[in-house]
């Protein structure tokens, strides 16, 4: 466009009328096959929890989570939940000192997932609840 002198975007346009017609006869293909093989988009829900922050935490001994000033109860303590407890020379079982983690994942949307080894587990915030409790209890 600087080699035909132009300076303005109407007379940008007015080249490109001229211009693209020549280009695309001398550098436009056609396809081998009528067939359509584009594929919709999925919807953008699939992808939700692909790009996300991951955080871990520990669970407390009252199976609840803590994440930024919020507190949440894991809801049924499951299989994935239960400590691995050691016996020790006679049998007893000993006091286990593992502790639980949990990956919490936050979507771009800011809504929270709770995983413990791989699997989503369900949790209840209780944030509300405990600070009511703590005003009526100092």
């Amino acid at each position: 466009m600087r080699l035909a002198g132009i300076s303005s975007i109407n007379q940008a346009n007015e080249f490109l009328k001229t211009y693209l017609p020549i280009y695309n006869k001398r550098f436009a293909t056609h396809p081998k096959s009528d067939v359509y093989l584009f594929e919709r988009p999925q919807k953008l829900s699939r992808y939700k929890w692909t790009f996300v922050f991951r955080e871990q935490r520990t669970v407390g001994n009252d199976y609840t989570i803590r994440y930024h000033n919020r507190v949440f109860l894991a809801g049924k303590p499951s299989i994935t939940m239960e400590k691995t407890t050691s016996h020790n020379e006679t049998g007893t079982p000993a006091k286990s000192s593992s502790k639980i983690w949990v990956v919490i994942s936050k979507s771009l949307g800011k809504d929270l997932r709770f995983e413990i080894k791989g699997k989503k587990i369900s949790v209840k915030e209780i944030t509300d609840f405990i600070d009511q409790h703590l005003r009526q209890n100092p």
